[in-house]
């Protein structure tokens, strides 16, 4: 595209993730607003079938047989397609950001569930795309999830020590649930996203351009629809929709009150290192690796990322690491409880879009992740750092004080909490 594009699009999407890959896969859709589940289908086929034996004589027919064309065959089906574009600051492919991110922080699978995908057909495509392409041996089992609910007696027995009314319980799951409580491998998940990409026909819409500025300019009918106007590092852009699929857009900030100050003494894990593409620590002490020197890193967070640092670090050469967190450390299989994203997860979402306002939401949302958590895969991996005296985790901890030492490029010993 050149700067001089006056084209309008019927939809410009900002970030080329999975959210962005969803977003873009659904607009493919002839329906994108009523997609269904396959239960639903069923649901409707029923109440079809019935108004069809009411208004004309019975006929021979297969299960299937209310089902659209376009519900049995896979990928886009609208025949008439949106005009979409994809701008990306990273670069100029799907996920390119997180296939890197990924790539250095050497994360081998998924923390979410089989269910959590872009694909806006059907719930089940990462599954059934792993085992027709025979990919079935790179799923790992979340342990501990199917099977965790109470037996029958053992829920009798709460009913009579509690009020005496049986409670809703919001995170039974049962073996027929156990297929989706698979995690993905890494490769499998970006193989399944680029075949999406392939069957929606949207492979070649991305551009690495960085959004700066957007505008809205109404149109001079009051009936018709508004164009917006997008700043980006590649000229303008012009769009009747836009949709924010950005995730982290911004570049974190240090807080003015961290005593890691000095340019070079501290980084971000969502930055950009100027370090070699397949890790993300920094050249300082890729130099001292290399020399065979003793090297500390001191990694602030408690949250899967700090983990998944600290165990790449260590891997790397790394002599000691030194991670803090506010709180304590929490293992938990998923970012939110299980009841968000198990059988009964309508009763939270219900009491999530009941409420007034998106502060409100924010403030749910909040409580209900509670922090930064780490899987318990992870958790075993940081115990086995700990056993070998390579990691040492301080819970309940700030940091107060710390002093940066120019001469050798590193923090000193003395620094406080």
């Amino acid at each position: 595209m050149s700067n001089e594009d006056t084209h309008i699009y019927d939809v410009l999407i900002v970030g080329g993730g999975p959210c962005g890959l969803a977003v873009a896969a659904r607009l493919r859709e002839s329906t994108p607003s009523s997609l269904f589940t396959d239960s639903e289908h069923q649901r409707y086929h029923w109440m079809k079938a019935s108004l069809a034996k009411k208004t004309s004589k019975p006929f021979k027919t297969s299960r299937r047989s209310h089902t659209a064309r376009d519900r049995l065959i896979q990928g886009a089906s609208c025949p008439e397609c949106l005009d979409i574009a994809v701008l990306d600051a990273h670069g100029d492919n799907w996920m390119s950001a997180w296939n890197e991110r990924f790539e250095k922080l050497r994360i081998t699978h998924l923390r979410s569930p089989m269910f959590f995908h872009p694909d806006p057909q059907d719930r089940d495509a990462l599954r059934g795309y792993a085992w027709r392409e025979g990919k079935e041996h790179e799923l790992k089992e979340i342990s501990g999830v199917i099977g965790k609910e109470l037996s029958k007696h053992q829920r009798k027995q709460n009913v009579k020590k509690g009020s005496g009314k049986r409670q809703q319980e919001t995170t039974y799951l049962d073996e027929r649930d156990r297929l989706d409580y698979f995690r993905p491998s890494t490769t499998l998940f970006r193989n399944f996203c680029e075949d999406i990409a392939c069957r929606y026909d949207i492979a070649d819409i991305v551009e690495k351009s960085e959004v700066q500025k957007i505008d809205y300019e109404p149109s001079e009918c009051g009936e018709c629809p508004g164009t917006f106007i997008l700043h980006t590092s590649t000229g303008k852009k012009f769009a009747r929709t836009v949709v924010f699929a950005a995730g982290a857009a911004l570049s974190p900030t240090v807080p003015s009150d961290c005593p890691f100050s000095p340019v070079g003494s501290v980084c971000h894990a969502l930055v950009p290192s100027s370090g070699p593409n397949e890790t993300i620590l920094p050249p300082a002490i890729l130099r001292k690796i290399s020399l065979n020197k003793q090297t500390n890193l001191l990694i602030v967070g408690g949250g899967l990322t700090s983990a998944q640092i600290a165990d790449h670090a260590i891997k790397s050469g790394v002599t000691n690491v030194y991670q803090t967190m506010r709180g304590p450390l929490k293992i938990k299989d998923f970012d939110m409880e299980l009841g968000w994203v198990a059988k009964f997860k309508n009763v939270f979402l219900a009491q999530f879009w009941g409420l007034e306002n998106d502060t409100e939401r924010l403030e749910m949302y909040k409580k209900a992740r509670n922090g930064g958590s780490v899987n318990p895969e992870y958790h075993h991996i940081l115990k086995s750092h700990i056993a070998s005296s390579r990691l040492v985790l301080h819970e309940h901890t700030d940091i107060a004080s710390a002093v940066w030492d120019p001469t050798s490029h590193s923090w000193t010993e003395d620094w406080q909490v």
